[in-house]
């Protein structure tokens, strides 16, 4: 399914492939989560925006792994992506503000 013409993208940033392989996950998970029905890596989310977002959406990067992600690295490289200039909505288990779209 495409997300051209949305006007608010949550989308998953789950984890940085490097710290995945690296970390303490054992290898079935690894294999689960890197897997075709696994979890989105920074890289792959950024990928995916970058081919199908429009100008104006409201992007959330949502479900980022405490052990194999950081805030950071997920808006890093997402926005080698999409630009530098995109401005990006980073998803917590805590609660935040709320946000109007």
């Amino acid at each position: 399914r495409s997300i051209k013409g949305s006007s608010a993208i949550v989308i998953e940033s789950n984890h940085d492939v490097d710290m995945l392989r690296n970390g303490p996950y054992p290898d079935y998970l690894k294999r689960r989560i890197l897997g075709p029905e696994g979890h989105l890596s920074n890289e792959d989310c950024g990928r995916a925006l970058s081919m199908s977002m429009v100008e104006d959406a409201t992007v959330m990067l949502a479900h980022l792994s405490e052990n194999n992600n950081t805030p950071e690295l997920a808006e890093r490289t997402v926005k080698r992506y999409i630009g530098e200039d995109r401005e990006l909505i980073l998803t917590s288990k805590e609660p935040g503000p709320e946000i109007r779209i």
